[in-house]
């Protein structure tokens, strides 16, 4: 992917990002800015902050049908009955929704730490700059 690609995705900021200087665990934004060489990302958020992350630190939702592939497979029935109906509810939201439903699909999956690990990868995963590691526990 380049980087003209990658400039007006959307990306939740890791609720486990404990050192986040802009003090934006769990929220959403829009990356302005790209210099993937340097792995910086820059993060307009709603409110007009702006701010500079590495890829491993923001996280992009999975495509619809892996989330379906989660919640009727083996990982489906390790989730919470709150966890597994918050992936139903972005599943369905990003399947069956436009933009303003995929920030409620974020939205979900910041509010619970399960949908957060398997709803979402780092966006340095997603560019294929390394595994699917998360950060924290």
């Amino acid at each position: 992917m380049k980087e003209d690609e990658i400039i007006g995705t959307t990306v939740l900021i890791s609720t486990l990002l404990y050192n986040d200087p802009y003090h934006k665990q769990g929220e959403t934004g829009m990356i302005f800015r790209v210099d993937m060489q340097a792995d910086d990302y820059y993060v307009r958020f709603d409110d007009g902050t702006e701010g500079l992350y590495a890829s491993n630190s923001l996280h992009v939702l999975k495509p619809p049908d892996e989330l379906w592939k989660i919640i009727l497979g083996q990982n489906g029935a390790t989730l919470t009955k709150q966890a597994q109906e918050d992936m139903r509810k972005i599943a369905l939201l990003l399947e069956y929704g436009g933009e303003k439903s995929k920030l409620v699909a974020y939205k979900l999956t910041a509010w619970n730490d399960a949908a957060e690990f398997f709803a979402t990868s780092t966006l340095e995963y997603m560019l294929g700059m390394k595994s699917n590691y998360k950060v924290g526990r």
